[in-house]
């Protein structure tokens, strides 16, 4: 991802023009609610984003988990998949504190080819890869919705 200045607002409004998502999935994804989302929205300013003496809809913990949700669905999904999976795979590892060989036994995937993944994703056949993805996705979903 890059580092340019996002307004979450434009990105979001962008998304729901583009039909990409719809106002209901934001509110799903965030659990916001759908008059907060929609004041949020319609009154957030357009273009480059500043210091506002616009009072916003959202808690600061709301708009900095929709900020986080417009980076993804923008900037995020144009990242190389080999490199989302592996950093699914290493975060796993990081704050999971799971190791390559218990992400192995979970996964189904031999030790051997998830190092080599990790070393270099070219080197692992497709089929191989797919299966890490999905099962590494599904680990870190799992993981997710462990926490508090």
């Amino acid at each position: 991802m890059t580092s340019e200045t996002l307004n979450t607002a434009d990105q979001l409004r962008r998304l729901i023009a583009d039909g990409r998502v719809s106002e209901a999935a934001l509110q799903a994804f965030t659990g916001i609610t759908s008059d907060a989302l929609m004041t949020f929205l319609r009154d957030a300013p357009f273009g480059t984003p500043g210091i506002s003496r616009n009072a916003t809809s959202l808690s600061a913990d709301e708009g900095m988990r929709l900020s986080t949700l417009a980076a993804q669905l923008t900037q995020g999904l144009t990242e190389d998949d080999d490199f989302r999976v592996k950093a699914i795979v290493e975060v796993l590892m990081a704050q999971c504190r799971l190791t390559a060989q218990n992400i192995a036994l979970l996964t189904g995937i031999e030790l051997s080819q998830l190092e080599s993944f990790l070393s270099d994703p070219d080197t692992v056949p497709v089929q191989t890869k797919y299966e890490l993805a999905v099962r590494a996705a599904y680990l870190i979903n799992a993981a997710n919705a462990a926490r508090s």
